[in-house]
């Protein structure tokens, strides 16, 4: 198995929660309908929580997350992630 981890950045002008429900409600569907093509095996979004929710871990750690959101993309092998890269730039061209 293999992970592949993504720390996302979204655009300065999308607030927090327009990227978000970009990124569930636009994207996501999107990696799914390609999945197959990529040999995607298992596609999680982690999203961050609003600076109110992150008060008290921040009182003793002193810092906000410095990113929007992780992906991670799941593969059943080294191989068949190469091989979902190198379709990954196939189906981008068309």
């Amino acid at each position: 198995m293999v992970k592949l981890i993504f720390c996302l950045h979204r655009r300065p002008e999308l607030s927090r929660e327009q990227f978000q429900a970009y990124w569930r409600d636009r994207h996501a569907p999107l990696v799914a309908s390609f999945a197959p093509v990529l040999g995607i095996r298992r596609y999680v979004q982690c999203h961050t929580l609003d600076e109110s929710s992150f008060a008290a871990m921040t009182a003793s750690r002193g810092s906000l997350p410095g990113y929007d959101g992780v992906a991670e993309l799941w593969f059943d092998s080294l191989e068949q992630c190469l091989a979902g890269a190198a379709a990954a730039f196939v189906v981008d061209e068309e």
